[in-house]
């Protein structure tokens, strides 16, 4: 059964939602953190999906 769902699920999420200071949680209720990068004056945030524990 977790297979199927898993294949189901998309791999990026369509919207998250803020479940802690710093985790996301998406549609799916998979958690994300942020992470923050700068570079020249310039910041960029990418998304890592938490592993599920399971």
């Amino acid at each position: 059964m977790a297979l199927q769902q898993a294949a189901k699920a998309p791999e990026h999420p369509s919207r998250l939602w803020i479940w802690d200071k710093v985790t996301f949680m998406d549609e799916q209720r998979r958690t994300w953190l942020p992470i923050i990068l700068q570079f020249c004056g310039t910041e960029d945030i990418l998304l890592e999906k938490v592993p599920n524990q399971e």
